[in-house]
């Protein structure tokens, strides 16, 4: 059975009306095609920074977009993120405490797309200062392994493992994709964030192989009757 590893981040302010959280899910044996399409991107443009939506210039906006746009068409790839609008959280379910709230959309985002996976599942999330009562990699490896026993699913998290986004370029990658979707629901100044964004959706809107590539779940509360 193949690995299979997940990148995730998240997006999102104290303020903010809506919270991002994505990740970008690769099997093991088609990663390294990713990370050749950036190296070959990173040398046509001379380019060696960080990748980083909130940092833009022209030369950052062709950039980002010619390695957003090899990656759709050329590898076998998958981003998601889920987006909650923070009027509709009821925090008393979460004990009023942000980073509950965190770990669980964190959860429901990555188990929606690995439950009908077969295989070892190893997530790395960006590496964030955390409180000290915060239990995030025990919890999300502990409830995804357990929702694995209880529906019989065939997938394994063997390891949680934060690493910072300077040192790991799928961890960026997704950053642009979050940052292109942020852009349309609380846009921000900046002419080459607009077109990035504006060029992202273009494409990802031009077919339903493409949406399903750059997956975006608008969560909604449950409405019992």
């Amino acid at each position: 059975m193949p690995d299979y590893y997940i990148f995730q981040d998240e997006s999102g302010q104290p303020n903010d009306e809506f919270f991002f959280n994505g990740i970008i899910i690769k099997n093991k044996n088609t990663l390294p095609l990713l990370y050749e399409i950036i190296n070959e991107t990173r040398l046509q443009y001379n380019f060696y920074d960080e990748l980083h939506f909130q940092k833009m210039s022209h030369k950052r906006c062709c950039v980002y977009y010619q390695i957003i746009e090899r990656a759709l068409t050329e590898a076998k790839f998958k981003q998601s993120t889920i987006i909650v609008c923070k009027k509709h959280l009821d925090m008393k379910y979460f004990s009023n405490k942000e980073h509950l709230a965190y770990n669980f959309f964190t959860y429901l985002l990555i188990y929606h797309n690995i439950k009908y996976l077969r295989g070892n599942i190893y997530i790395y999330p960006d590496y964030k200062n955390r409180v000290l009562e915060d239990n995030f990699i025990d919890y999300l490896k502990d409830r995804l392994n357990s929702e694995a026993i209880i529906n019989k699913h065939r997938y394994f998290v063997k390891a949680v493992e934060p690493r910072s986004s300077e040192n790991e370029e799928m961890i960026q990658l997704n950053d642009l994709i979050i940052g292109a979707i942020r852009q349309k629901y609380i846009p921000s100044s900046g002419k080459w964030k607009k077109t990035l964004s504006d060029k992202i959706f273009q494409i990802r809107n031009s077919t339903w192989h493409y949406k399903d590539k750059i997956n975006i779940w608008d969560w909604k509360p449950y409405k019992r009757k």
